[in-house]
């Protein structure tokens, strides 16, 4: 019985490889496809982090910006501090001032808090400049705050200035963040 199997087996032809894709017609459309489909999700998939990422570097390229619009609003009220020290005693709060002139919306805004107010320090009078920053219509704009403590400190006149009346403010020291 064994060897009459064993000859059969050695009847039978074996065709290896005898799969040909010129008998299938269009055989080779669906790994085509398969693989084209395949390219083309990779190819979403790295286009929509390059403009996750491009989103991302411009929104805080506008917010640095936006920092520094804030730093000068404090540079401005120390110089307007050292010119004028009684001015924000009379106005705490002062109209955005726009800087450029170009399509960019660039301003920053001041306010002065009294000591003890609850969005200040308790011991030192704060400045509160916020800077803003917009590129262009319909982008998205940012802000930034910075905060200064003040100690501000009102004398008599000294002798040098006996003609005058009154005190003069002087402007011992900021800290600031």
């Amino acid at each position: 019985m064994f060897y009459r199997c064993l000859n059969f087996c050695r009847n039978i032809p074996l065709k290896i490889n005898s799969f040909s894709f010129k008998k299938q017609k269009g055989s080779i459309l669906f790994p085509v496809i398969f693989l084209t489909a395949a390219l083309l999700l990779l190819g979403t998939v790295f286009l929509r982090g390059s403009r996750q990422e491009r989103f991302i570097a411009k929104s805080y390229t506008a917010k640095i910006k936006a920092h520094y619009i804030a730093e000068a609003g404090v540079e401005a009220a120390l110089s307007l501090l050292n010119d004028q020290p009684d001015y924000f005693l009379h106005y705490p709060e002062i109209e955005p001032v726009y800087i450029g002139n170009g399509p960019a919306a660039e301003y920053f805004t001041l306010e002065w808090l009294d000591p003890g107010h609850s969005l200040g320090y308790k011991n030192y009078y704060t400045l509160v400049s916020r800077g803003y920053y917009s590129p262009a219509p319909g982008e998205r704009s940012a802000q930034a705050v910075v905060k200064i403590f003040i100690d501000i400190v009102a004398q008599e006149n000294g002798e040098e200035n006996k003609d005058t009346e009154g005190t003069d403010i002087v402007v011992y020291g900021f800290y600031g963040y």
